[in-house]
């Protein structure tokens, strides 16, 4: 990505004289201002150029480059949506290309993508898992229960991998979570797309609950109420 750092002024150097109050003071005035200047210093973010190269380096063939690399931001943790166990936006990025099928708008998606990686860490690299087909047309006609099945297949040849330490196999969710992950993913994406006008987090199953106390907190998740 590209980042721009602009400083508020540039500061030139000057000589202190070798003798005299005079050449004390202005070293000691160079110094304040120095010290001044450098608070002010800005960073700018060049949206267009950044979007033109997310739309060179990421194949999205199911929805809009731009759209899907901010659902993988989304997808990595965020306010709204818990990290990734085992998996962050480095390993996620580098394997882009598997997921270039899929739309992770999409809940249901979200999840099969979720099994593609993670069978691609701990299964088999460079296959999809048994049962998927990798095309846009079957992730579009998969159901919830659909995915959450072939993801629960992954977990299970996960857990029974003995090369695995019982400390990641721990880590990982299973797929109640997954998918109300992927909600969370969805309601992210409206609340950054639409921003004041985004659907109510609880108006639907976007993965969020409210405890006795009417507090908001992630499905699939022990409440622990005060």
């Amino acid at each position: 990505m590209t980042t721009q750092l602009v400083d508020g002024a540039s500061v030139k150097r000057k000589s202190a004289c070798s003798h005299g109050s005079s050449g004390s003071s202005a070293v000691e005035s160079h110094v304040k201002h120095e010290h001044k200047s450098s608070r002010r210093t800005y960073e700018f973010v060049r949206i267009a150029p950044i979007a033109s190269w997310i739309n060179k380096v990421l194949p999205s063939k199911a929805i809009d480059p731009v759209r899907q690399f901010c659902a993988m931001v989304a997808l990595c943790g965020c306010d709204f949506a818990r990290n990734l166990p085992r998996l962050g936006p480095r390993t996620l990025w580098k394997l882009r290309h598997r997921l270039q099928h899929t739309d992770l708008l999409q809940a249901p998606q979200v999840v099969s993508a979720l099994s593609i990686v993670y069978s691609d860490l701990f299964v088999t690299k460079n296959a999809v898992p048994v049962g998927m087909r990798n095309n846009m047309e079957w992730f579009q006609s998969m159901s919830d229960e659909q995915v959450c099945v072939i993801y629960n297949e992954v977990a299970a040849r996960i857990q029974g991998n003995n090369k695995l330490s019982e400390r990641i196999k721990m880590q990982l969710w299973g797929a109640d979570i997954a998918m109300a992950h992927a909600r969370n993913n969805v309601w992210t994406m409206h609340y950054w797309s639409f921003l004041d006008n985004c659907p109510d987090p609880h108006a639907a199953d976007f993965g969020y609950v409210r405890d006795a106390k009417g507090r908001t907190h992630f499905a699939a998740h022990d409440l622990h109420v005060d």
